[in-house]
């Protein structure tokens, strides 16, 4: 990676300067948001609350390379993003971000434990098989599904499959997690087994938890909450 996109380390670890996303449909200009700027704290759990449709998505794909903004900067953990390629954004993704979906995006063909183990697989340089196991096993011990490794997401719950992506996100120990609607998909009892698990994450690891939703028990449970409807922290 080129090491001029590498800023001075600060307590800040995302920062969105004027951010302003349009897409265009044919000759309609189509303007999800516009000029918005926040940072978040180092090894806080931060929520982007909002409606549907109120661009919550759009600005997390900005803030992780996903997507580009038509204005602005994005910097995170220092790396001015817009100046990376594909290529360096993938790779940064990889060593420094992890992901959590509302619909899992577990590979169906693949375990519990291999499905935690392949973003491993993709860092360069790779650590050997043998290593990668032993932290999976440890990491769906650590979510509660000791004994479901061997198991297919087809067998799991809509609750466990979205435990096995959570081990998933943290396989590569990533400094900062991404959570897009986490408990979107899920019952109040299994949606609340996993806002637990996340904010564990942040109030005793001390990692930095970023959550986009529309649940108001996820909310209440952050460190801070920036509401996309009136652009503000609440």
């Amino acid at each position: 990676m080129n090491e001029l996109c590498v800023e001075e380390r600060v307590e800040t670890t995302v920062e969105a300067a004027r951010l302003s996303k349009v897409y265009w449909d044919g000759d309609r200009r189509l303007e999800i948001f516009k000029d918005v700027t926040f940072s978040v704290p180092k090894g806080q759990g931060v929520v982007i609350f909002g409606p549907s449709g109120s661009g919550k998505t759009t600005l997390l794909n900005l803030l992780t390379g996903l997507d580009r903004p038509t204005e602005g900067r994005v910097r995170v953990e220092g790396v001015d993003l817009g100046r990376l390629n594909e290529a360096e954004r993938a790779e940064f993704r990889n060593r420094s971000l992890g992901f959590v979906f509302q619909f899992y995006h577990l590979l169906p063909e693949f375990t519990a434990l291999e499905n935690v183990m392949l973003p491993a697989f993709m860092r360069k340089p790779r650590d050997p098989e043998s290593r990668v196991r032993d932290r999976a096993h440890a990491l769906l011990e650590r979510v509660g599904l000791k004994d479901r490794a061997r198991h297919f997401p087809s067998e799991l719950s809509g609750g466990e499959q979205q435990r096995v992506a959570i081990a998933r996100a943290l396989i590569n120990d990533p400094r900062i997690l991404f959570c897009d609607e986490p408990t979107g998909n899920l019952d109040l009892e299994r949606g609340l087994e996993i806002v637990e698990l996340l904010s564990g994450l942040y109030r005793r690891e001390k990692k930095t938890v970023l959550i986009v939703t529309h649940d108001e028990r996820i909310a209440k449970m952050a460190d801070r909450v920036w509401n996309m409807v009136n652009r503000r922290w609440q």
